[in-house]
């Protein structure tokens, strides 16, 4: 069967329907359709491949159509999108993900301070290194003990502390025996004793040298006790005597007096003949110095830091805040352990926020800022995070690049 399309001529679409699924034979040439007007419109107006035949046309419809994507039950796979939408869903999965609440990302950047660990902290104001002695006072120190200091890493600086006894020399005309001598007392008062001037008597048996003298009067003196129990007497030169305090320190001091009766100071040329020479020293007694005193020796030796007492112990710190402000306190030292300060103290770079963070479970990232970084592999590293801040941690400790920080978390106060 032959169906010819003529002009104005409309089929119902049922019916061309019901003839393709019968296989019948549906036939009209270009020119005729075209030739249909604007009732049925030309076959170079359709948008389909097939432009010269009817049949053809529908046909490639008809594939199209039952060629279409199904979307499977699960939702599409990326494997189904395009190039371009692989590559951003990609991109996507390396972000960086939040595994809690979130409400502040802040950038900073702080210089290494040149030692581990820079310490950061989120609020205020940089501070300096410092350290508080975990010793009080009074201090049991001695004579040429040292506190050795490298500050701000400009290497070793030593404060050695000094102190001397007081001491008394007697004249050059000194007996050497005294075993004939009825004068066996004289008055001595050492380190000013609040107890005042004290007797001393004598047994000058068996005292038939210089050496005898000393020993005898060395005896009776340290049986006063007190700050008498560790006095020496010592004969010198071979013509005098030479009497010390055991204290160290501008507290010391030796004097002399005549004895009521038997006096024998003028025997001994310990008299008007003798010369005093007073204790010297950073405390009045080194022994049981002050933190004040050990705070001013410190100061005057060790330029570049303060030291100051503190509730009876010693604070030591650097002139300089910042990442850069450091105390380290070399194990040569001889006072350190003493005093209680010991090891290493960090200054720390404060990045200048309003608050704290919440809690210590932001997230901080670090890198190098570009044209900042060491020529050789330095690897950074965030530790010992806390609410007010953190420690960076370079595998170079001597670095003092910068470092750009980017810190993810809750705030705080």
């Amino acid at each position: 069967m032959v169906v010819r399309i003529r002009r104005k001529m409309v089929m119902p679409e049922a019916d061309i329907e019901k003839l393709l699924i019968d296989g019948a034979e549906v036939t009209a040439s270009a020119a005729e359709l075209n030739a249909a007007g604007s009732g049925v419109g030309t076959l170079a107006s359709l948008t389909t491949t097939e432009k010269s035949s009817v049949v053809g046309a529908v046909n490639e419809v008809d594939a199209g159509y039952k060629a279409k994507y199904s979307k499977p039950a699960l939702g599409i796979p990326s494997s189904d999108m395009t190039t371009g939408v692989q590559a951003s869903l990609g991109r996507a999965d390396i972000a960086m993900q939040a595994t809690a609440a979130v409400d502040v990302i802040k950038a900073a950047k702080v210089v290494l301070g040149g030692a581990n660990p820079t310490q950061v902290k989120f609020k205020g104001t940089s501070a300096a290194a410092t350290k508080l002695g975990s010793q009080s006072e009074p201090f049991a120190l001695d004579n040429g003990q040292t506190l050795i200091v490298n500050t701000d890493g400009n290497g070793d600086d030593t404060c050695t502390l000094a102190a001397a006894a007081g001491y008394l020399t007697g004249g050059n005309a000194a007996s050497a025996d005294m075993t004939t001598s009825v004068d066996t007392k004289f008055k001595i008062l050492v380190d000013s004793d609040s107890g005042g001037f004290q007797t001393v008597t004598c047994d000058w048996a068996g005292c038939d040298s210089g050496a005898a003298i000393a020993t005898q009067m060395e005896t009776k003196i340290r049986a006063l006790g007190g700050v008498y129990a560790l006095v020496t007497v010592a004969f010198a030169g071979g013509n005098h005597f030479v009497v010390t305090s055991a204290t160290k320190g501008t507290n010391s001091s030796v004097e002399m007096d005549n004895a009521d009766d038997h006096d024998c100071l003028d025997e001994l040329d310990l008299g008007s003949g003798a010369t005093a020479t007073a204790g010297t020293g950073d405390a009045a007694n080194i022994a049981a110095a002050t933190a004040e005193e050990i705070a001013i020796a410190l100061s005057a030796d060790l330029e570049d830091l303060t030291a100051v007492a503190e509730s009876g112990k010693v604070r030591i710190t650097s002139k300089t805040t910042g990442a850069g402000s450091s105390l380290v306190v070399n194990e040569g030292s001889t006072a350190d352990l003493i005093l209680g300060i010991t090891g290493s103290d960090y200054g720390e770079e404060c990045l200048g926020f309003a608050e704290d963070m919440a809690d210590a479970g932001y997230m901080v990232l670090a890198t190098f800022e570009k044209g900042s970084a060491p020529l050789g592999a330095s690897e950074i590293a965030i530790g010992d995070k806390a609410t007010t801040g953190f420690n960076i941690y370079c595998e170079t400790a001597g670095n003092t690049e910068s470092v750009q920080l980017l810190i993810v978390g809750l705030n705080g106060s």
